[in-house]
């Protein structure tokens, strides 16, 4: 670009921004070089700069996996602190498939396998499902996919 006057100019404009693990790219257009618009995508590097640590996000966890799965998965939760927890698996209509856990656990993580049936005994379709945790008044969802 030709100049860029700040944000209170309304004759710069950004169009896009696009972020990698180095640099930071912004494409736009500048009103700088007399009668018409200049436009240009312009690469910025960071130059003495420091990080911030990110603090892991403390919070119950859920995750599902293998995802897709052939016949089973394996449901890996994690829990900050004591208390109630249900665990159920609903299919892609939100009818519930089966309820894996519902009971006090302790606070730490855990991992449980669902071989695929539903309440009755009966394997389950291929298709979308989803696991739901609810602990401490707090809802996780995480989507999967079972293959047969």
């Amino acid at each position: 670009m030709a100049r860029y006057d700040g944000p209170g100019n309304y004759n710069d404009v950004a169009h896009a921004i696009a972020v990698d693990a180095e640099y930071v790219y912004v494409t736009g257009r500048s009103y700088g070089s007399g009668t018409s618009y200049d436009y240009a995508t312009i690469k910025y590097v960071a130059v003495g700069v420091e990080e911030e640590l990110k603090s892991e996000v403390r919070g119950p966890k859920l995750e599902v996996y293998p995802n897709p799965a052939c016949s089973a998965v394996r449901v890996r939760y994690s829990l900050v602190r004591s208390g109630r927890v249900s665990l159920s698996v609903y299919d892609v209509c939100g009818k519930l498939v089966r309820a894996l856990v519902n009971k006090s656990q302790l606070a730490g993580t855990y991992i449980l396998e669902w071989d695929g049936k539903d309440s009755t005994g009966n394997e389950v379709p291929s298709g979308i499902y989803f696991s739901r945790m609810e602990e401490d008044g707090l809802k996780m969802t995480s989507k999967f996919t079972l293959l047969k």
